[in-house]
């Protein structure tokens, strides 16, 4: 499948990348990466995170980073072939984002 991302989730990861980079000199690169490993298991494996709730009739699922810990949401198209990433929050954070 063809992973996609988003213009607001593509935002997010731009800050929280941002972020990792500003404040973890020792591991700068660790979000960046697991997105991109995300991003790879995703165009195989698209049933591969959680089921978080459903919008328009489309089930939104997320998958941990577990070492940066933030989560990614996405929907998968099956029709299409296309898994696409609508956000990237903060996993600590006390409230999930606007779908």
């Amino acid at each position: 499948m063809i992973v996609r991302i988003s213009a607001p989730a593509q935002n997010h990861a731009n800050e929280i990348d941002r972020w990792w980079r500003a404040n973890r000199p020792s591991a700068s690169g660790l979000f960046a990466d697991e997105l991109a490993e995300a991003r790879s298991l995703l165009a195989t494996t698209p049933e591969l995170g959680s089921p978080y709730v459903e919008r328009q009739g489309v089930l939104v699922r997320r998958v941990l980073l577990l070492r940066s810990r933030n989560h990614v949401y996405y929907e998968i198209d099956r029709a299409l072939g296309v898994v696409m990433i609508v956000a990237v929050w903060g996993a600590p954070k006390s409230e999930g984002p606007k779908l």
